[in-house]
């Protein structure tokens, strides 16, 4: 990517992002609401064509996406176990039904139309469909998001043992620190990357945090930071600033870590809803199934209130 920019007719999103992303990397886009995240993935996918600047992909690379209305895009009449063999390439017919099992369709869930699935289900199956997908590029937006913690992490071993590059953006910082190998985080305007994992980077925010080292904020949109910057005194703050902001982190942090468990319980709560709309009993029944539905729309909004906060919390730690 060389000085690519963005706007959407008011200040640059995106302004003179210079990046270049190695073959095998696990790079994982950072920042706030409005920083430019779903919007710089969009590019990169090719989905998104009104920018300025050039993106120039490798020889022989071939992308996958899975944005936050792939779900909307999984339309049929065939079932769940007919669309994805005839999606994925021959060789991995045969890994379909195990595939489709690690993702909750078991038994004879496979045999389900694509039109009765819920919103959940048509995004499990969206990521199923890039997984057996020849591509080396997979381009994710929030890809967890509805996924139970088993679910999860068989996604996420798949994107270990993914041969190919991965740039994704996720709520989920145990997802976040497991897969990532390099940190791209945005804000309105400017970038900054960072070449260690997430847990560096989160160090590195503490750090800057504490004066320990410099946050390179001198130009408005900094290369990348150095592996191993140079310190400054220990003694910057005094002794009852530090005080002072340790237990403030502490209870940032805590706040962080009962949002996170907030989270996981209303995910769950919402995945076992959406298992009910796969219910002939409710599907069928119009009452029941709008009941049900407006229950997912509640728990939907409570999620992303819920991640907001989660995401205001986490700045603060930075």
């Amino acid at each position: 990517m060389d000085k690519v920019c963005k706007n959407y007719g008011g200040p640059n999103v995106i302004d003179n992002l210079d990046l270049v992303l190695e073959k095998g990397e696990r790079l994982v886009v950072a920042g706030r609401n409005g920083a430019g995240k779903s919007t710089l993935l969009r590019i990169i996918a090719g989905v998104d064509s009104n920018y300025t600047g050039g993106v120039k992909l490798g020889a022989g690379v071939s992308i996958g996406y899975f944005s936050q209305d792939s779900a909307e895009k999984i339309t049929g009449s065939e079932t769940i176990v007919e669309r994805l063999e005839r999606e994925c390439p021959l060789e991995l017919v045969p890994k379909v039904r195990d595939m489709l099992g690690a993702f909750l369709f078991r038994g004879d869930d496979v045999f389900k139309s694509i039109n009765v699935l819920s919103g959940g289900e048509k995004s499990r199956i969206a990521l199923l469909e890039l997984l057996l997908r020849p591509v080396n590029l997979l381009v994710l937006d929030e890809p967890t998001n509805h996924l139970d913690m088993h679910s999860k992490d068989v996604l996420l071993d798949a994107l270990k043992d993914f041969g190919g590059t991965v740039v994704f953006v996720s709520h989920d910082r145990g997802f976040i620190e497991d897969l990532s190998t390099r940190v791209l985080e945005l804000h309105p305007g400017k970038y900054r990357v960072f070449p260690g994992d997430y847990k560096y980077y989160m160090q590195r925010l503490e750090d800057e945090e504490n004066g320990v080292v410099s946050d390179g904020s001198s130009t408005s949109c900094p290369k990348e930071v150095p592996a191993d910057p140079e310190p400054v005194s220990a003694t910057k703050l005094s002794w009852e600033e530090q005080k002072k902001a340790e237990a403030e982190k502490r209870k940032i942090e805590k706040e962080v870590n009962r949002l996170e468990e907030e989270i996981a319980a209303a995910e769950q709560q919402k995945q076992s809803l959406e298992n009910q709309m796969a219910n002939p009993e409710v599907y069928s029944n119009g009452e029941k199934c709008k009941a049900v539905q407006k229950q997912i729309d509640d728990i939907s909004v409570h999620l992303d209130q819920l991640n907001s906060a989660w995401e205001a919390a986490a700045e603060k730690l930075s």
